[in-house]
């Protein structure tokens, strides 16, 4: 669209270039058999899995994190049977808030310095591989049916456990420095 000024200048307007988001986009879906499946990009992915008391699971992006797209994504109602969590390259922060599950909460963090936060959250069985990085697992509120493992992988890696309740046993691997400590039950 052109508009000519008083002095005979002719204005008009071009599309903008498309933007990209620099915090990364998450990709999530519950597969067959209520698993919940979420993947990160490269970039640095700042997620909050949540559910809230009627059981609603909503994944949110922070600080400009996107999922699937958007700034939040609705994945379902009720417990879940497990929960996987890839996260790529980038320093990236999940957190769990309130998610109950059946069986198993899986995550497999990059080679970057990543933060897993576990609050209100209960499963069977809990399995944090860190990777690479200064990484840290903080859980508060956390019910754990039968096991619990942390790997910590390279790097100075820190878990920080509140209130954290374990049927069999916890185990880590390559863990420098530990807050607090897990009862049994």
């Amino acid at each position: 669209m052109s508009k000519s000024c008083g002095n005979g200048v002719r204005l008009g307007c071009e599309r903008l270039e498309t933007r990209e988001n620099p915090a990364g986009n998450v990709m999530a879906t519950v597969l067959p058999g209520g698993y919940l499946y979420v993947r990160g990009d490269a970039a640095d992915n700042l997620v909050s899995i949540q559910q809230n008391a009627v059981g609603d699971i909503i994944i949110y992006g922070v600080a400009g994190t996107t999922v699937n797209g958007l700034s939040a994504a609705y994945m379902g109602t009720g417990w879940l049977n497990g929960v996987f969590v890839v996260s790529d390259a980038g320093n990236d922060l999940i957190k769990m808030i309130g998610v109950r599950v059946y069986d198993i909460i899986q995550t497999q963090m990059g080679n970057e310095n990543d933060g897993l936060a576990l609050y209100g959250v209960s499963a069977n069985r809990l399995i944090a591989s860190m990777e690479g990085g200064d990484d840290v697992v903080a859980m508060d509120g956390v019910y754990v049916g039968q096991y619990a493992y942390v790997l910590g992988g390279t790097g100075y890696d820190t878990v920080d456990y509140r209130t954290f309740a374990i049927a069999a046993g916890f185990y880590y691997t390559d863990v420098e420095r530990q807050v607090g400590g897990p009862y049994g039950y």
